[in-house]
């Protein structure tokens, strides 16, 4: 058995080529190249510092980020993918920062560098951040929105896992 642990797109063109049976991925392109299966939906989470004003909320609607500090993560992931649509109309200050290490958003957050929105599934990485380096350093928010991060199996079209 072989593990490859791999973004999206990287691996989507694993089970493309041949090289793995399936992928677990949030980013499922054309119906017509894999068949799916929904694992599970994925709810989004803000991400900010204890300090932050939206800190003490337990849900936050998106268009209550008009005007904070922003810090992407990579256009290339799956969490950008989701994202995009639903935040390119909210007036955000953009840090200049687009990450791809979940430990560097978290150090980032926890001084006050901004805030990011991240799939449940990764609030492990701002809690054992927060352990290790401050207490408390980061609070997730969950972000009330209509749609979830999907997460799907995916296996080349009208092949039998």
């Amino acid at each position: 058995m072989e593990f490859h642990d791999t973004v999206s797109d990287a691996s989507l063109d694993l089970v493309r080529r041949g090289t793995v049976d399936f992928a677990i991925n949030a980013r499922v392109s054309s119906p017509c190249e894999f068949d799916t299966r929904l694992l599970f939906n994925e709810p989004f989470y803000l991400i900010c510092s204890p300090s932050h004003p939206l800190a003490q909320r337990k849900r936050v609607a998106l268009r209550a980020l008009a005007g904070c500090d922003y810090i992407h993560t990579m256009r290339s992931g799956s969490v950008w993918h989701w994202l995009d649509p639903h935040i390119r109309d909210i007036e955000l200050k953009d840090t200049g920062f687009e990450l791809g290490h979940l430990s560097t958003l978290a150090g980032l957050i926890a001084n006050g560098i901004g805030v990011s929105i991240v799939p449940g599934f990764t609030l492990f990485h701002f809690n054992a951040w927060a352990c290790r380096r401050y207490r408390s350093a980061t609070r997730a928010c969950n972000v009330r929105c209509w749609w979830s991060n999907v997460v799907a199996i995916a296996w080349r079209w009208r092949r039998r896992l």
